[in-house]
Order: C-alpha cells, then structure tokens, then sequence
C-alpha cells in the first residue's frame, strides 16, 4: 500500500504543479488582452500567485524526496485539465477580450480554482503527505498558504464576473 500512495502522491503533486503553471499562463494572458486595468492587475496577480504555488509544490516534492516524473495530466485529472487546456485554446484565437468574453472565460476558470483549492490540497494531498513524514507542520503551513490564495483567486474571479457583467465592483 505504501508504494501506491508514493505514486499517487507523486501524480498528484506533478499534475497539481501543472495545472498551476498552466493556470498562471491562462491568467497572464487574461490580463494582456482585457482593457479593463483594474481586472487586468487583479488578474496578473492571480498568475503570479499561481506560478508561486507551483514552485511551493516542486519545492515541497524536494522536502519529501520524491523525484517527480512527467505524466499524462490530461488523463490524470480529466475534463479538469481538457476544460483549462479549451479556455488556453480561446484565448489564443483572441487579439483583445470584451467584458462578456472575459465573464464567459473566468465561469470556466473559477471550478478550476475551486478544485484546485481545498479539494485538491486538503483532501488528497495533506493525508498523502501524513503518510510519508511525522512532523509535517512546516510543509501543511505551505499547503494551507495554498488554499488561502486559491479562496482568494476564486473571490476575486468571481467578483470579476460580476464586473463583467453588471459594470460595478
């Protein structure tokens, strides 16, 4: 059992750094093509944050000795990562984005950032991690720091939709 939870684990955490990385890619050009400049810092924000948390991933993989391979995460994770890869493929066909564009795009986003927050970090990869080390305080601290951004992206996207739509904040 233990060998298959170290495989699991290491899934999850290779998937859960790509969907980061790709997230902070989707975000970064999220923010270059919409006009409106306070979306566009918020968004920009959220990509860099979102690269952040890829980085505490690999970083946590190092603290855990798992050497991470390259896996199928589209297989892994599913309509999750087809659906980023689609709002990926819409953006690059775009030169600029209207506020109804934007609103349409961030309603696919905004179950990513639901998924990859508590369901992801919590509860698959905390027990996981229990697994592997007694003392793991310092590395749930980065996990739950995790969380906390992704509440905050799913917020602050949300609130964008709502902009988008209404044209208030």
């Amino acid at each position: 059992m233990y060998n298959i939870n170290v495989e699991i684990l290491k899934k999850i955490l290779n998937c859960s750094i790509a969907l980061e990385e790709k997230l902070s890619k989707v975000y970064l050009s999220l923010a270059k093509k919409v006009s409106e400049l306070s979306a566009k810092v918020l968004l920009e924000i959220i990509a860099f944050e979102s690269e952040k948390h890829a980085l505490i991933l690999r970083e946590i993989a190092n603290l855990l000795n798992l050497a991470l391979q390259s896996i199928d995460c589209r297989e892994f994770l599913g309509a999750l990562y087809i659906d980023l890869e689609r709002v990926e493929y819409e953006l690059h066909k775009k030169e600029s984005l209207g506020l109804e564009e934007l609103a349409k795009l961030l309603e696919s986003l905004i179950i990513i950032e639901n998924f990859a927050g508590e369901e992801t970090y919590h509860k698959l990869l905390l027990p996981l991690i229990k697994d592997f080390i007694s003392r793991d305080y310092f590395i749930t601290m980065l996990i739950d720091k995790i969380v906390s951004d992704e509440k905050f992206h799913e917020k602050a996207i949300e609130s964008i939709i709502h902009f988008s739509k209404t044209g208030t904040s």
